[in-house]
């Protein structure tokens, strides 16, 4: 079975911001970053696509983005944003 780079790549950035914060993200937070990065969704829409409540979607897309309540979630998804071309 093949390797996926882009999840062998998104484990290791998910233990790099764990370690620099001492916090574990979640599946849903993980999750939601991809979907805030593809730049497609809203971040009401994002939090109801990662698995969080319909009627609490915008509330907790505020918490996960403000970087004071899970400061971990935003560096993730502004890492996934980064250039990864070695000459940028």
């Amino acid at each position: 079975m093949p390797i996926n780079t882009e999840d062998f790549a998104m484990a290791s950035l998910k233990k790099k911001i764990e370690k620099a914060h001492s916090r574990t993200l979640t599946p849903r937070q993980m999750t939601f970053a991809r979907h805030i990065v593809e730049g497609i969704y809203s971040n009401a829409e994002s939090a109801r696509k990662a698995g969080y409540k319909t009627s609490l979607a915008q509330e907790h897309a505020s918490r996960l983005l403000n970087g004071r309540d899970y400061p971990h979630v935003p560096v993730s998804y502004t890492h996934l944003t980064l250039p990864t071309n070695p000459y940028v």
